[in-house]
């Protein structure tokens, strides 16, 4: 259970990031407990934010939810509950309430758009968005890795290509006819021992390159991307027939050549 916990307020930490709009929401039901108590909407929503809270934090609930959904995507339950909806609606509550002098509420909505503004990180600087230069909008370092691999292909080559969940979950959006063994988080592999085993190689901190070498030719994959190893590990890869034909910032492309 503390487990569950813990989990529930990583996830709503990393759910709200750097931002201020949990205080503007918080702000919100405050509004609706404090102004809005004799209303009907207003202890509707007040009672949905507090029972949905109650619902995320409590260990048992918390537990059964991640049991369902998966603890590491456990920050999606937040999407219903509806903050931008509830922000807003204080919102637009507060500047009917100063009465009806045009003025004062014009006043009241631009320091508001501004509240929100200021609140917010803009999607150039938060780090999670990158400007791309093709139309896939996939990471450009993808879309060099798969030129790249094309390049060295032989006329008629079948590419079958295993990676990390980095690379894998974009490869085949952007080239579809490169197949591969699993997919994102290893998915599409079950019956397949040697692909389990590959795919849990190739995502690990420091990956065992014996085992990723046999279940790759068991796997008939000729094609293999992750971080460049070391010169010990590259050279022990030449002699069971995996060569460096190229390298995309810290991923090295190993081609196999019989």
């Amino acid at each position: 259970m503390k487990r569950a916990l813990l989990a529930s307020l990583d996830a709503w930490q990393k759910y709200w990031g750097n931002g201020f709009y949990v205080y503007l929401l918080l702000a919100a039901c405050l509004y609706f407990l404090v102004f809005g108590r004799k209303k009907e909407r207003s202890r509707i929503l007040s009672g949905y934010i507090v029972v949905f809270l109650a619902v995320f934090f409590c260990p048992v609930t918390a537990y059964i939810i991640q049991k369902c959904i998966g603890r590491s995507v456990y920050w999606r339950v937040l999407w219903i509950l509806p903050a931008v909806p509830l922000i807003a609606y204080a919102g637009t509550c507060l500047i009917k309430k100063v009465g009806a002098s045009r003025p004062r509420q014009y006043i009241l909505l631009i320091f508001i758009a501004a509240v929100l503004a200021f609140c917010g990180t803009g999607l150039n600087k938060d780090g999670f968005y990158k400007k791309v230069q093709n139309v896939q909008k996939i990471p450009d370092e993808v879309v060099s890795i798969c030129n790249l691999i094309n390049e060295q292909k032989e006329e008629n080559e079948e590419i079958y290509l295993a990676t990390d969940d980095k690379i894998a979950s974009y490869v085949r959006v952007y080239d579809p006819s490169i197949k591969m063994p699993y997919g994102r988080g290893g998915k599409g592999a079950s019956g397949k021992k040697a692909a389990r085993w590959l795919h849990k190689q190739l995502v690990a901190e420091v990956p065992v390159i014996k085992k990723v070498v046999k279940n790759a030719k068991r796997l008939k994959c000729n094609y293999l991307v992750f971080p460049v190893p070391s010169k010990k590990k590259q050279l022990y890869m030449e002699t069971k027939g995996f060569l460096l034909i190229g390298q995309v910032n810290e991923y090295g492309i190993f081609k196999y050549c019989e």
